[in-house]
């Protein structure tokens, strides 16, 4: 009995954590196909990006002194996320495993960041900070993404919002900012 109990504890966990990952893995997959055929070197970036910066771009931003938020923002959703992920402040990691689920090609430690000569390519370095995906609800999910270039320049960064629509998660909004992860 005790066997049976600690399978069914283990293949509830594993089924939770292989579906927070999805909608990031979806993302992630489409974006590997736009660069199909082009030589570029992926890089994940090993410190996950933090839940209260999700919400700070997902409810109101200031981008260029303009004043924006989520077209799909909800004040009631926004108060039930913040009120779970107000004290989300450890820092969390990927490990290499989400690297291949992710389909990039190796994992960077924070203090190894700008220490570019540790890569014996001569392709377009494509670095990538990801968060964990929080959830409105079963159908709704944000994560935050960032992509650089190898010189340090920002190509994206935003919060994405995807849906599920038929048992797949699907893009649905991007929030950009100009805060730096």
């Amino acid at each position: 009995m005790k066997k049976v109990l600690i399978l069914v504890i283990f293949i509830i966990f594993s089924f939770i954590s292989c579906s927070t990952k999805n909608c990031v893995e979806t993302y992630m997959t489409v974006e590997k196909e736009k660069n199909k055929g082009q030589k570029t070197y992926s890089v994940l970036h090993e410190r996950k990006g933090y839940s209260e910066r999700i919400l700070k771009i997902y409810a109101e931003f200031l981008l260029d002194n303009v004043t924006r938020q989520a077209k799909s923002f909800n004040q009631k959703d926004y108060d039930f996320l913040h009120a779970k992920y107000k004290n989300d402040s450890v820092p969390k990691f990927w490990k290499q495993t989400d690297v291949k689920l992710f389909r990039l090609d190796t994992i960077l430690k924070h203090e190894n960041i700008f220490k570019k000569k540790e890569f014996k390519t001569q392709d377009e370095i494509i670095y990538y900070v990801l968060s964990n995906p929080i959830f409105i609800n079963k159908n709704h999910a944000l994560f935050s993404y960032a992509k650089s270039n190898k010189y340090g320049g920002v190509i994206d960064n935003c919060v994405l919002i995807m849906k599920r629509k038929n048992g797949k998660w699907v893009f649905f909004e991007k929030v950009y900012t100009d805060e730096l992860q």
